[in-house]
């Protein structure tokens, strides 16, 4: 799972994310060498090597304790997200105490979709869709303050 000596981050966003109403997209442009790395990802997976990809969202901060969050993985702007594009749900039990400190940290492993994606072609810019399992009040203070893409080896 996460280790923090074996990762290089290959994308990120530092542009603070505000989840309210039906959902936020977040647009998170690869590196160059991120771009390159995907593409070696995604070969050394054809011949039986195994590293893996994650997102990780950090320090997210609320007051929204009973929240529910899916999040979706893409590289375009989707009319409608897919099943496939799910890489997870998370929860945020916690947020408003965490929220005084630090706040809190979802890690995701998004090897399997990054991989589907990786074999229709390279791309240079990921899309990540978060949606609330109820649609949210405008007045709710959610905030997602980094978004990270990053290779463990």
């Amino acid at each position: 799972m996460y280790s923090a000596q074996n990762r290089e981050t290959i994308a990120l966003r530092t542009e603070p994310l505000e989840v309210w109403g039906a959902g936020a997209d977040a647009d998170i442009p690869l590196t160059r060498e991120g771009i390159d790395k995907l593409a070696q990802s995604y070969a050394d997976t054809l011949i039986g090597r195994t590293g893996r990809i994650y997102l990780a969202l950090e320090n997210i901060r609320g007051t929204r304790d009973a929240t529910i969050l899916k999040v979706y993985v893409h590289t375009t702007e989707l009319a409608e997200w897919q099943v496939e594009h799910l890489a997870d749900s998370i929860s945020l039990f916690g947020l408003r105490r965490a929220s005084s400190a630090e706040g809190l940290t979802s890690f995701l492993d998004i090897t399997s979709i990054i991989n589907n994606l990786s074999a229709t072609g390279p791309f240079h810019q990921m899309r990540v869709h978060i949606q609330p399992e109820r649609v949210l009040p405008e007045t709710t203070d959610i905030v997602i303050e980094s978004i990270r893409i990053f290779l463990e080896h």
